[in-house]
């Protein structure tokens, strides 16, 4: 687990604002909020904090997630696939070695941002997280490969979306961009015949099929075997700012979940996939078209 230090209120206060996008893109993770309580009076020298730091990452090395240390002294423990109990049990080991060793008491509760991401945002206005800085993900560097493919095919994108515009009442059509062809037949199946499928196996193929069809939902894998996922997704959102995707991966890293979210996704699911996670997002598309 990367335990994060510098600027942790900040950066913790930014994957909150993710949260709130879509809380259904955070259903596997539960975050461990712990504060840790100075005594009146004192304050901890540089290598006792050091120390303690030292001693909660030890305690995290066996979790997946990723953790926030604030500089006020709150701890955020984000992990996913991990049961209540086990997190619980984790926070209670910290609180002892906190004691025990330094003298620090804490407290601890337990948030499901799926549910409960309002919790965590509260927490963040009320020690004034908020607003010190937006998502830090990977900044991509030079221009991307995959725009210049959708360029050339402005023009036939611009007609194809007004014939689109007079078809708006048909069920909603959806692309599969997945590589891997058991991904692609699960998917398959779980949509059977009662929506109209479009494929595309690698991140050119995803940016030329969306400007041929302009399917309504696009599921998109970040693993391509040309360009990422996200490449793809800013090529299609340079064009159709309203593009609906979904981002999915086999490995639910919550900077992953992060970046979709801040680049513009209404959601992230994690492989393997599950039906009602596809249909969840079929219709939420389905109802924001309606209404």
């Amino acid at each position: 687990m990367k335990l994060i230090t510098q600027d942790g209120a900040s950066a913790f206060a930014a994957m909150v604002d993710t949260m709130a996008i879509d809380p259904a893109s955070w259903q596997k993770w539960c975050v461990l909020h712990m504060t840790i309580e100075m005594p009146l009076g004192t304050a901890m020298d540089a290598s006792g904090h050091i120390y303690a730091i030292h001693d909660i990452n030890h305690h995290l090395n066996k979790v997946d997630g990723m953790a926030y240390l604030c500089e006020d002294m709150h701890l955020f423990v984000m992990c996913r696939n991990i049961s209540d109990s086990d997190v619980s049990s984790i926070g209670r080991d910290i609180s002892t070695i906190l004691k025990r060793h330094f003298e620090l008491r804490s407290e601890m509760a337990l948030y499901h941002p799926a549910e409960n991401w309002r919790g965590l945002r509260d927490i963040c206005v009320q020690h004034g997280y908020v607003g010190a800085c937006e998502y830090a993900g990977d900044e991509e560097e030079g221009a991307n490969p995959l725009s210049l493919v959708a360029q050339e095919m402005e023009e036939v994108f611009f007609l194809n979306n007004k014939h689109r515009m007079k078809t708006a009442a048909q069920p909603p059509k959806i692309m599969l961009v997945e590589d891997d062809p058991l991904a692609r037949r699960i998917v398959s199946t779980c949509l059977k015949d009662s929506q109209h499928l479009i494929t595309a196996t690698s991140a050119e193929e995803a940016v030329t099929n969306y400007m041929l069809h302009i399917p309504d939902i696009v599921f998109l894998d970040i693993g391509l075997p040309d360009h990422d996922g996200f490449s793809v997704m800013d090529a299609i959102k340079t064009h159709n700012p309203d593009a609906y995707i979904v981002m999915f991966s086999g490995k639910g890293y919550a900077d992953y979940i992060a970046k979709s979210l801040q680049m513009g996704a209404s959601g992230f699911v994690e492989k393997p996939f599950r039906k009602e996670n596809l249909f969840h997002y079929i219709d939420d598309f389905t109802e924001q078209r309606v209404n």
